[in-house]
């Protein structure tokens, strides 16, 4: 399932209309994909601005680190009120939920903004769930 332009660019949109969240990563600049079973979501990150969102399958978006998981486990993390070890991603790491791999750097030097990002995307697809 391909998801429409006009998603991907309200999600691009509500991304850098936050304040708090482009004040956070205004020098960041990185690529990184979520995971879910086959479907690859890349973003792209220049300066703290999301300039580029692309959607495939597969390993065919190669990216700075990525965070896995299978559609069940995201589904969880989805919920209006997420239990223990999926309400966070980074808690779905340390629970075995999801699988980071890649650089590790990118990740932990700008966590919160990356949080951010991927909290926006949780909620924008609670719908699929």
């Amino acid at each position: 399932m391909k998801p429409d332009e006009d998603y991907l660019a309200e999600l691009r949109r509500q991304i850098n209309d936050d304040p708090g969240l482009t004040r956070r990563g205004r020098y960041y600049s990185v690529q990184f994909s979520v995971i879910e079973d086959e479907r690859v979501t890349r973003f792209t990150i220049e300066d703290g601005s999301l300039t580029r969102i692309e959607v495939g399958s597969g390993q065919e978006l190669p990216a700075a680190f990525s965070i896995a998981s299978s559609r069940e486990h995201w589904a969880r993390f989805r919920e209006p009120r997420p239990a223990p070890g999926y309400q966070d991603i980074s808690a779905m790491i340390d629970r075995g939920y999801a699988r980071f791999s890649g650089t590790l750097y990118p990740w932990l030097s700008n966590m919160l903004y990356i949080k951010g990002v991927i909290d926006f995307w949780r909620r924008e697809n609670s719908h699929e769930a």
